[in-house]
């Protein structure tokens, strides 16, 4: 199972994605590069437990912040 992120960017560079579960384990950490604009990065959930996890893309100027939740049937 995947799950692909879209989001814009205002600038060129590089960024970090993280990914927490609800008790604040780090579950993801990918560092990727973005561009100006409109992005999107892709990353496997197959290995998440069941539950809610928060995501955060952040570089020195910017941060943006999402939440998920992850039902495997």
């Amino acid at each position: 199972n995947n799950i692909t992120v879209t989001f814009d960017s205002p600038a060129d560079g590089a960024a970090a994605l993280q990914v927490y579960d609800y008790t604040g384990k780090l579950a993801e950490y990918k560092q990727i590069i973005v561009s100006k604009g409109a992005n999107s990065t892709m990353f496997t959930i197959s290995g998440y437990s069941n539950g809610m996890y928060f995501l955060t893309i952040n570089n020195a100027e910017h941060r943006l912040s999402a939440k998920f939740v992850v039902t495997h049937q």
